[in-house]
Formats: structure tokens, C-alpha cells, sequence
């Protein structure tokens, strides 16, 4: 599998370094670029569906990680959506996948998914670019890093109705999608410093260095270290204990909203979080495939994706009111200066959602801000435009 083009990768190991372009290598043009997100996203949150909103937006990562049998490979969460960079030898055989997904998504959570599947050489023949880096997060798990105007270009293919690389509405399911290591089991996570923010800032040249470091530099002078504006924190994870909202991974796991198979899945469930909660709250020495449950808590601050960079400076982090006042107002100069467009939401926890790979030791821990989060960010961006 020509996948080891990613894992060939030179390692970022320093999110300081995420726009250094001497890092990041050209995506190979017999590659694949696919998107999706969920149609009218912001008119579900609004009508407080937002963790459903969340789940439909992430189920393609597990689909396609069971697909390749691996979570080493190029993708990151947007919230609402996906962007993933397909090699060709599985692009055939995605297509079906995300097909299912998408019917997965409208049946199970009645949220429509829009998926585009669109060829990097396409892109290049338009004149745009698309470089690929991977950002060491933890040893769990590594994280792609995206530069490059072709993916800005490949968005608005996927937000126009019409356009020809959009996955058609009869596009043959020869495969189902496998969500097996979707999981879903923590409560919503108050803020550590009283706010939680979904930040989202764009600028002019995704490949400006100067700028995003610069950013970047004036962002951590007024929120601090990473480990004051993380917005998780082990003490502040508590397992969740709402049935309805359980039942999202239960849905996910057994494809079906009720029954049979949704019941005893939630029982199944609700053991293995009772042993989970024992091994973490007295330490003990219990192990499920590759994790220590004592530590579970650990696994899910250190392997989370609470900032990432696809072009686009995308975070959420923890924040005082005053610190986030200054914040707004740094990025305002910034916007007046330099041309930057900027997004956030304001909320008082962080939800996460969570992919293991049962296969391997490889996970990745989803954030974004809770009742809204990138999905209401993005359109105070686009709102700039």
C-alpha cells in the first residue's frame, strides 16, 4: 500500500514548528483528496443535536481506519466533517465505505452526509498545491498536518451541489462500513479556566510562515503554556452516565436506534465502564487489550486533537474571560494588519469524542467545544469573507 509516503513522513515533534515548509512533502498526484461534512450542520446544533452532529462528522475515521486496518494514516477532524488524503490503492474500495457511511448517518442520526472524493491531480491542474506533514501528538498517535491552497479549493467543490467529484446519492454499497472502536463514553468536560474555545484563524497565504508563527507566538503569550490552555484535564473527565446519550456509540456499534442488539450493547456498555471506573479510581492493575484502565483518563489528554493545523490554525482551548477579550482583540489587529479572517465559539466545556483502533495501540481523542464548537467558528469565518 503506497501509504508509506505518510509514515515515511519527516516527524513534527513541536506544534511550534507545524508551519515550517521544509517539513511537509507534496502529496502524490495519483492520490485522492476526500472530504465530508454534514449538510446544515449549524440548523442541527441550533436545535441542540450538536454531539450528534460530532458523531456523524466522525464516523468516516473509523470506517476508513477499519478499512485499512490502521489509524496511521492522513485525515483530520473538522468538527462537522473529515478531510482525508486517499492513496489509489484503496480509493476503489473507499467509496463503498464512505457510501454506507453516509446512509449510516442519515438512518441512524437522521443527519445528511455530504461526501466529496476528488483526484490531487485535479487540484494540481488547477494550478493549487497540497503538501502533507504529520504532527507527532503522542505515541498513540500521530496527526496530519495540511499546507496548501488546494485544500480551501477542494471544499468548495464539496460545498457545490452540482459539481461532478461529489460521491452520487446511487453510489453502490458493495461493502459496509465498519465503526468498531467508535466510543463515546465521556461527559461533557467543564473548562479548567471557566471558557472553552472553538478558534479557527485563515490566512491570506496558507503558506505564510512568518504570519502563522507569529499567530501562533501571540496566542500562547496570552493564553500561556500548552498545559494551562489545554481544555481537557484528568481530574475534570468524568464517564458519562445519561442513557440517551450512551446510546449514541450504542447506535454507531449495533446500527439500530432500539432492540435487541442496542440493549445489550448498552449493558455491555455500562460493565465495562463500571470496571473502567473501579480500575481508575482505585488504581488497579486491570488491562483491556492494550490500555491500562487506571490510565485511561491519561490516554484521552494526551492523544486528544485539541489543535491542529490544515492551512488553517484550528484550536480549542481553555481561557478566563479576560484572557479570551485579549485574545479577540489580538486577532482583530492581526485581521486589520495582515488580512487574517478569524472564527471562534464560546462555550464552558469541551465534548470529546473517541477512536481506538482495536487492532493496534493507535487512538485519537477528538475535541471540540460543546454546543456549537468548530461548526459555529467556521461560520463567523466564512461570514468575513
Amino acid at each position: 500500500m503506497s501509504l508509506d509516503f505518510y509514515q515515511k513522513l519527516p516527524e513534527i515533534t513541536n506544534f511550534k514548528d507545524i508551519s515550517n515548509p521544509a517539513l511537509y512533502r507534496e502529496v502524490p498526484n495519483d492520490w485522492f483528496l476526500v472530504m465530508t461534512d454534514v449538510i446544515n450542520s449549524t440548523i442541527a446544533i441550533e436545535a441542540g443535536r450538536y454531539k450528534d452532529v460530532n458523531v456523524a462528522g466522525a464516523l468516516a475515521a473509523i470506517a476508513l481506519a477499519n478499512q485499512y486496518q490502521s489509524l496511521e494514516h492522513p485525515f483530520l477532524f473538522g468538527g462537522d466533517g473529515i478531510t482525508f488524503l486517499v492513496p489509489p490503492d484503496v480509493a476503489l474500495s473507499c467509496r463503498s465505505i464512505l457510501a454506507d457511511t453516509r446512509l449510516q448517518s442519515k438512518l441512524l442520526y437522521d443527519l445528511d452526509l455530504r461526501v466529496a472524493i476528488v483526484p490531487v491531480k485535479e487540484v494540481y491542474d488547477k494550478g493549487k498545491n497540497l503538501f502533507l506533514g504529520k504532527f507527532i501528538v503522542s505515541e498513540r498517535y500521530s496527526q496530519a498536518a495540511m499546507m496548501g491552497d488546494g485544500f480551501a479549493y477542494a471544499e468548495a467543490l464539496l460545498k457545490d451541489p452540482t459539481e461532478k467529484w461529489l460521491l452520487p446519492q446511487d453510489e453502490p454499497i458493495k461493502a459496509k462500513a465498519d465503526f468498531t472502536g467508535f466510543t463515546c463514553r465521556w461527559r461533557d468536560i467543564p473548562s479548567p479556566n471557566g471558557e472553552t474555545i472553538s478558534l479557527i484563524v485563515s490566512f491570506e497565504k496558507a503558506d505564510d510562515q512568518r504570519l502563522v508563527d507569529n499567530t501562533l507566538a501571540k496566542i500562547e503569550e496570552i493564553l500561556g503554556t500548552q498545559e494551562y490552555y489545554h481544555p481537557l484535564r484528568e481530574e475534570t473527565l468524568e464517564s458519562e452516565q445519561d442513557k440517551n446519550l450512551l446510546s449514541k456509540e450504542a447506535t454507531a456499534q449495533t446500527r439500530s436506534r432500539s432492540g435487541f442488539r442496542h440493549t445489550l450493547y448498552l449493558f455491555k456498555m455500562k460493565f465495562e465502564m463500571f470496571i473502567s471506573n473501579l480500575a481508575m479510581r482505585f488504581k488497579l492493575p486491570i488491562k483491556a487489550m492494550t490500555y491500562k484502565l487506571k490510565d485511561l483518563k491519561k490516554y484521552n489528554v494526551v492523544s486528544s486533537d485539541f489543535r491542529k493545523y490544515d492551512g488553517s490554525l484550528k484550536m480549542v482551548v481553555s481561557a478566563t474571560r479576560d484572557q479570551r477579550e485579549r485574545l479577540i482583540a489580538m486577532l482583530e489587529i492581526l485581521k486589520k494588519n495582515t488580512g487574517i479572517r478569524y472564527g471562534y465559539h464560546i462555550s464552558n466545556r469541551a465534548l470529546l469524542t473517541c477512536i481506538l483502533h482495536t487492532g493496534s495501540t493507535r487512538e485519537v481523542h477528538f475535541v471540540d467545544a460543546a454546543d456549537g464548537g468548530y461548526a459555529y467558528a467556521a461560520k463567523m469565518l466564512k461570514s468575513q469573507n
